[in-house]
């Protein structure tokens, strides 16, 4: 099943990951709510920082059947979209791009990566689940997949805003329904708050 941090969680294993590999990764799909094949394949040309925005419309993935690294298209039609950078997004991609480096050991296609590794090639999906429970181990909190922070980025989303036709959008559903039937679960935070501005709204309009 589908997982996620709570609040508290996601502050430990970010004050945990913030000295170790992938930190900036991770960090990106908790704010932005990427697929890992859509944050692998994301190319510096998708990302405007002046207008402080990324696109995505491609998608990178190791094939380990066949050995290769396989671009397509994103996952659905609506996969292709442009997101607006949160704060954090903005600060690590601008940090990212004013430290660049080209491996010379980069193939031509991988050269305008966001993210590539130490050996100049990009990291395999299979890398940043393995990495990403290492570093959940350290911090004392549950194990999640890559998937599961996307989920976690979309649950934090649910406790500021009831706007499921945006989150749909951020995260590239087909259907708003997807987004809701998937995404939208009540935490204790959010049938707190849901209950007492309720309550609030009767009291102000009977207690006149």
């Amino acid at each position: 099943g589908i997982d996620f941090f709570t609040n508290d969680e996601e502050k430990r294993f970010i004050e945990y990951a913030r000295d170790y590999a992938y930190y900036e990764q991770f960090r990106l799909v908790l704010e932005m709510g990427m697929r890992t094949s859509e944050l692998i394949g994301l190319e510096w040309k998708c990302v405007d920082l002046e207008k402080r925005e990324l696109t995505i419309e491609k998608t990178l993935e190791y094939r380990y059947s066949t050995g290769k690294w396989e671009w397509g298209p994103p996952k659905t039609k609506q996969g292709f979209r442009t997101l607006k950078l949160t704060n954090t997004a903005y600060k690590i991609l601008s940090q990212m791009f004013e430290e660049r480096k080209v491996s010379s050991k980069t193939p031509d296609e991988f050269k305008d990566l966001v993210f590539l590794n130490r050996t100049g090639y990009p990291t395999k999906n299979s890398t940043y689940d393995a990495a990403l429970v290492k570093r959940c181990e350290a911090a004392g909190v549950k194990k999640l997949s890559m998937h599961d922070l996307r989920h976690t980025m979309a649950t934090r989303f649910c406790e500021c805003s009831t706007d499921y036709k945006r989150l749909s959008k951020i995260l590239g559903h087909s259907s708003i329904k997807i987004t809701v039937d998937t995404y939208v679960h009540e935490t204790e935070q959010t049938i707190e708050e849901a209950t007492a501005k309720y309550s609030n709204y009767l009291d102000a309009l009977f207690e006149s």
